[in-house]
């Protein structure tokens, strides 16, 4: 009767990251434009990925995160989307390609493919 309310009951693994990047603009109008921080969570359960992205609510993440899934042939399954004060937050839940066996794998992935 003590698992009930362990945490540690069930045993699971995520592989997450911050990453900073600030890349330069052509236009020095807006010198934060292309700059911020994207938090990349991945969590591989049998043949499903649970994927989180938080970052800035600017240059068209949602598009970049899509973009990222296909390039790498994922499959999504359930996508969910939220902006609360210039801040984005997207879920996603997606079929593992063959050849995907690693969580940290599949996240370079996607950031890789986000500043592409």
């Amino acid at each position: 009767m003590g698992n009930e309310n362990n945490p540690d009951h069930h045993s699971s693994q995520s592989t997450s990251s911050i990453v900073d990047f600030h890349h330069s603009s052509s236009n020095n109008n807006n010198n934060n434009r292309g700059a911020g921080v994207v938090e990349v969570d991945v969590k591989i359960l049998g043949s499903e990925a649970m994927i989180r992205v938080q970052c800035p609510d600017q240059d068209y993440p949602y598009a970049k995160l899509m973009n990222a899934l296909k390039s790498l042939g994922l499959q999504v399954y359930h996508a969910s989307i939220s902006s609360v004060k210039e801040m984005m937050i997207q879920d996603i839940v997606a079929r593992v390609p063959y050849g995907f066996t690693s969580e940290e794998a599949m996240r370079m992935g996607i950031i890789k493919r986000w500043y592409n």
